[in-house]
C-alpha cells in the first residue's frame, strides 16, 4: 500500500519554457542517496559558474569525483533537488516531469519514504535527483509528492 501527500513550493526568479510547450524531457544528470549537498534545496540552474558550484559541492564524498558535465544553457538548464540529510537509507527522491499548465511551470517531484516495516540501511543518507532539460524563461514550482510505501 502507498499514501502520499503534496505539497508545492514556489521558487522566484528562475526560468520557463519560450515556447509554453507542456511535460518538457527531462534528462538524468545524477541521482541517488549521498551527496556533499547536507541540506533541503530546490534550484534551476542557468550557466555554467552555477553549475560548477553545485557540482562540487554535490560530488566532494565522491572518489574520484565526476567530471562537470558539459550542459548548453543557451539551449538547457539544470533542476537539481536535494532532500538534506536524512537518518536512514530507504528514501528516494525523482523529479518526476516538468508540465507548463495554463501558464505556470511546474517540477512535479516524488518523494518516497518507506513504512514502518521497511528494512532500510542505518547510515545517513542524502537523496538527491538532477535533470538537465530546455530553457525556460519564467518562475518554477516545484510540487513534492510524498509517498508512504507499506513492506508488508
Amino acid at each position: 500500500m502507498v499514501t502520499g501527500a503534496a505539497l508545492s513550493l514556489p521558487l522566484a526568479g528562475c526560468l520557463i519554457n519560450k515556447s509554453g510547450a507542456a511535460d518538457a524531457p527531462l534528462r538524468t544528470l545524477d541521482q541517488g542517496g549521498s551527496t556533499g549537498v547536507l541540506s533541503q534545496r530546490f534550484e534551476v540552474i542557468r550557466d555554467p559558474a552555477s553549475l560548477d558550484a553545485l557540482w562540487r559541492q554535490h560530488t566532494t564524498v565522491m572518489s574520484p569525483p565526476p567530471p562537470l558535465p558539459h550542459i548548453d544553457f543557451e539551449r538547457d538548464m539544470v533542476i537539481a533537488a536535494f532532500l538534506g540529510q536524512k537518518a536512514s537509507g530507504g528514501v528516494e527522491l525523482q523529479i518526476s516531469k516538468l508540465d507548463n499548465v495554463g501558464g505556470a511551470l511546474t517540477a512535479h517531484l516524488s518523494l518516497t519514504n518507506p513504512g514502518k516495516d521497511c528494512i532500510v540501511t542505518q547510515a545517513f543518507s542524502q537523496p538527491y535527483h538532477i535533470v538537465v532539460t530546455p530553457r525556460h524563461e519564467q518562475v518554477i514550482r516545484f510540487q513534492v509528492n510524498t509517498l508512504t510505501t507499506d513492506c508488508n
